[in-house]
């Protein structure tokens, strides 16, 4: 039981990044498309443009956690993701689309339309992080973080209890306050 429950967070988180993904790029699409063509795309090509972009997130992104997983990260592939992401936004929140409207005229809409691309980073950068703790755990490589109550409490001996057990390699809390 305490290991399927351990298990479960990641495809269900997995999963609610799929739908944001779906719904953030369905969303998005008519818009990017729209602005495609009238930055001078042909009719025709303006409906791979928006393709290209999300796909581009899609494959990056991916790609930036399956290395991870197998431990060779390639940082250059989430500054891109995350470059194509701004632009998406970027171009949502700035274009006319149909109701005619822009940034400036209607702030709100804006956001609604950066939005889902916004959190689908999100999710991606929470999964990331959960795939970068279970590599860390499987080498041993883990380090127990010290509670945050003892920082607000004691702030100084924290500070030299954390440099000690950086020195020592503990990465035990518990050990480490039974060696002291």
């Amino acid at each position: 039981m305490g290991r399927a429950r351990a298990q479960l967070p990641g495809p269900t988180a997995a999963r609610g990044c799929c739908f944001v993904a779906g719904v953030g790029f369905a969303s998005s699409y008519d818009t990017l498309r729209a602005a495609a063509e009238a930055k001078g795309f042909s009719h025709a090509l303006s409906y791979w443009v928006p393709i290209g972009i999300d796909g581009a997130i899609l494959a990056f992104l991916a790609l930036d956690l399956y290395l991870t997983h197998r431990r060779i990260p390639k940082p250059l592939l989430r500054f891109a993701a995350h470059a194509m992401t701004l632009a998406t936004v970027v171009l949502n929140a700035t274009s006319s689309g149909k109701s005619g409207t822009g940034l400036s005229e209607d702030p709100v809409r804006a956001l609604w339309h950066g939005l889902m691309p916004i959190l689908f980073v999100v999710g991606v950068e929470a999964l990331r992080h959960l795939v970068l703790h279970a590599t860390q755990i499987e080498d041993g490589t883990a380090t127990e973080r010290i509670p945050l109550h003892r920082w607000l409490l004691a702030p100084a001996p924290t500070a030299r209890l954390y440099r000690r057990m950086r020195l020592a390699g503990v990465r035990s809390y518990d050990e480490m306050i039974a060696r002291e």
